[in-house]
């Protein structure tokens, strides 16, 4: 049933649910005139008792909220059965046609909000939150809470998150994490690369050195992939800044990418070099397993020809390898004399990916080397 008194003090006009004769022409008038059964009155859910304003008729009824009545196990079910079950081979086929597997670049990289569209979203963040009470708030929690958990309302008995992971939301965590950030000004400490989905990390363990938790001076801002790297190598819980120092400081396996035009001699020129350098073709090798061979110790660099995705690679692999572009650069009649000695057709596609591979080494190659292949061979034979 509804709240008489605070209907009466959020809209200026009172209803007595026991009347049940015609109202008058005064009481018409302090409702604009308009029907018993259109009113809104102020009503709490039998539910969640979370008060809200919902017409009279609806009252009487005695509904549930919208999100209570979604929670209901009849609309649960209803909402499971809605959604389509997805195969196996489904799945598969969609991680087989993700963007990310193609090499191509997100769709979404370098675009953000403008300022103006961010300080609307937070205005608009704050009103929501600034219109419920403490206790409001605090009931949103214990239902999100009973979702998660499976359990009704009723049977509520305390939230279930770890100590750990509310210290770690709390103000004070979130601020931590935001000072590392800024003192690294956004930028990951292990690979330099800037933006992107950062990690602040506590050189020193937030289980096992509890009064470091909060002090800026023992975090690190790394990326994601720099910042599992870590954890895959050193674990969780443990660890020490000892740890970080050796990992950061450790030298990063050397990988020089071999980029040219199809004839302009990439093959011949690995091939003079396999005493000194461990040579991965492009076509000489499963596509599938060029990070694998990558990934293979050995005690001379890796020489790798990886066509065109330069990008793709340099970006995905940075914080496991230190890549040095080595492109070859030949001139039209010398690829067409070696097209012709190969037996092969020439086409302007030749010529586009030679000025392509020229493009790449002046955007990635700042230490490496362009030239000619025998230049390139003279080049490779030094500084191994």
């Amino acid at each position: 049933m509804f709240n008489r008194v605070r209907t009466l003090e959020t809209f200026g006009y009172d209803i007595d649910p026991n009347k049940k004769s015609r109202r008058s022409k005064e009481e018409r008038a302090s409702t604009n005139g308009a029907l018993k059964k259109h009113l809104m009155v102020i009503d709490n859910c039998p539910s969640c008792s979370m008060e809200r304003e919902i017409q009279f008729r609806n009252s009487r009824k005695n509904k549930l909220c919208s999100k209570c009545f979604h929670n209901t196990p009849e609309m649960v079910k209803a909402k499971q059965n809605q959604n389509k079950i997805k195969t196996e081979e489904h799945k598969q086929k969609m991680r087989d046609n993700h963007w990310s597997t193609k090499g191509i670049e997100s769709p979404f990289k370098g675009q953000s909000h403008s300022d103006e569209t961010k300080s609307i979203l937070k205005e608009k963040q704050k009103e929501q939150f600034s219109a419920y009470s403490t206790e409001q708030i605090k009931q949103f929690r214990i239902q999100a809470s009973c979702t998660v958990q499976g359990i009704p309302i009723e049977d509520f008995n305390g939230f279930t998150s770890p100590e750990n992971t509310l210290i770690r939301q709390s103000p004070e965590g979130k601020a931590w994490s935001y000072d590392v950030l800024v003192k690294a000004n956004f930028t990951c400490e292990k690979c330099s690369e800037r933006g992107g989905s950062l990690n602040s990390h506590h050189k020193n363990a937030f289980n096992a050195f509890p009064d470091q938790r909060f002090n800026v001076d023992n975090g690190a801002c790394l990326c994601k992939a720099c910042h599992d790297d870590f954890h895959s190598k050193y674990g969780k819980g443990s660890n020490t800044e000892i740890q970080f120092v050796e990992w950061l400081n450790k030298p990063l396996p050397t990988v020089y990418l071999l980029v040219g035009a199809p004839a302009s001699g990439k093959s011949w020129v690995a091939s003079q070099l396999t005493d000194k350098f461990d040579y991965i073709s492009y076509d000489g090798n499963s596509k599938k397993t060029h990070l694998d061979l990558l990934k293979i110790p050995s005690i001379k660099p890796k020489l790798y020809d990886p066509t065109f995705k330069i990008s793709t690679i340099i970006r995905r692999h940075s914080n496991e390898f230190n890549f040095i572009l080595v492109g070859i650069y030949e001139e039209e009649q010398v690829l067409r004399d070696r097209m012709n000695l190969r037996g092969g057709t020439w086409t302007d596609t030749v010529m586009k990916r030679n000025e392509v591979a020229k493009k790449r080494y002046e955007k990635y190659g700042t230490n490496g080397f362009l030239g000619s292949s025998q230049e390139v061979l003279e080049f490779l034979k030094e500084v191994v």
